[in-house]
């Protein structure tokens, strides 16, 4: 990488820097995904990061498939280090992850990048992604925030997005000092949290798929636990009490049983304010009022009777709702109906209109339009939800409960 970074005709757009360690099997079909993608001005640097003989042998065979390859060798294995050295060598403005056992759509880096480009405060950008097991099929959809306000609070109390699914602007990580290579893990949620006031967010399409493996599942073990844990404690430690006055009646809807209106009172406190003790302690206890099991139990039950609702609105012709709720219940119940072939239309909200969530803007309940099918999605506050609709009904909207 001698490009000279004045000469900015030569310098491609995109460096896409990935490191390679034991993905001998993996790592052609994750450099396919690169070399398919839409947007052709990139490079691609290959780093070898503590690769064995197989790794290296695939190494050799892909970097002879185009010659926007790179390798660069590191004498010693370490992800934040080889994340460093291409952050430092390269000239390319944005760099973007690629893990070596994961996949990537083809319009993957054009739709990040264009959403960069709209967005010139964000410091990383990530997508939605999809997790899938050893044979290929999908387990679950990960929806990180759109809202970088969000993430600034969301970061506070886990790693919502996934690594390999990042575009970096290199010039605001290098600011911060780029990754912390003291850490063997979490060294991807420590940087988000560092870039986090910059911004940080996530396009709300399916761009990234990570690969579940049965055996060196980091997330699980001892050494991760502890890495995200020392992150976590030093972001808590530097965070503002706040005005515990203002989660005063969160708290008490969640006493008397409201926990999905608390939490959600709870959240929107934290997107507008930001992140501060009293309001994640307010968030963690409000979500420590459902015992784990019984919330199990809950979340199995919730996602049977959705898929009975959506099935009976399918026979009946529907093809599109709106869902009343921007609150929990809808976050664990989208993918649900969309399993089902439902379309949604949209999210309702009284508190929440205006705001960016599960990646489209909350509506009032005056905006819905009169032929709309609205579904109420709450169980705890599906009373107050029926009442509240009660305008929408006279001009002749459907509204339909879900539970009653």
């Amino acid at each position: 990488m001698t490009t000279d970074p004045a000469d900015v005709e030569t310098v491609p757009r995109v460096c896409v820097a990935l490191p390679v360690h034991r993905d001998a099997a993996t790592l052609e079909a994750a450099a396919g995904c690169v070399l398919r993608q839409t947007l052709d001005d990139i490079e691609i640097v290959i780093v070898p990061n503590g690769a064995d003989g197989p790794a290296l042998d695939a190494v050799t065979r892909v970097a002879c498939l185009d010659a926007r390859i790179k390798v660069e060798q590191l004498e010693q294995g370490n992800l934040a280090k080889a994340m460093n050295h291409v952050l430092r060598r390269t000239a390319c403005p944005l760099v973007a992850r690629m893990d070596a056992d994961d996949l990537c759509e083809p319009q993957r880096l054009a739709v990040q990048v264009q959403a960069m480009a709209g967005r010139p405060h964000l410091a990383a950008l990530g997508s939605d992604f999809a997790l899938t097991d050893s044979t290929g099929a999908t387990v679950a959809i990960r929806r990180p925030p759109r809202d970088e306000r969000e993430s600034r609070w969301r970061l506070c109390l886990g790693n919502p997005f996934a690594h390999g699914s990042m575009l970096l602007r290199r010039d605001a990580v290098l600011a911060v000092g780029g990754y912390d290579e003291s850490l063997p893990r979490a060294q991807d949620h420590d940087l988000w949290l560092r870039l986090s006031s910059m911004g940080v967010a996530a396009v709300p399409e399916v761009l990234y798929t990570h690969r579940l493996r049965d055996l060196d599942q980091f997330s699980a073990s001892p050494l991760q636990a502890q890495c995200a844990a020392a992150v976590l404690a030093g972001a808590w430690s530097s965070l503002p009490v706040g005005d515990v006055a203002t989660v005063r009646d969160p708290l008490s809807l969640a006493m008397a049983g409201e926990s999905d209106a608390a939490r959600s009172r709870v959240e929107s406190l934290l997107t507008q304010s930001g992140p501060t003790h009293a309001g994640l302690t307010a968030l963690l206890w409000i979500d420590s009022v459902l015992p784990p099991m019984a919330r199990r139990a809950t979340n199995i039950c919730r996602a049977a009777r959705v898929r009975e609702v959506a099935s009976q609105l399918c026979a009946d012709g529907v093809g599109e709702i709106w869902l009343y709720g921007a609150g929990p219940h809808t976050a664990a119940v989208l993918d649900v109906f969309a399993g089902q072939g439902l379309r949604i239309a949209g999210i309702i909200d009284d508190a929440a209109a205006g705001v960016h969530r599960f990646g489209r803007v909350i509506v009032a309940p005056a905006e819905v339009p009169d032929d709309a099918v609205v579904l109420l999605s709450s169980d705890a506050s599906e009373d107050r939800l029926w009442s509240a609709s009660e305008p929408m009904r006279r001009r002749g909207v459907r509204v339909k409960r879900l539970y009653a």
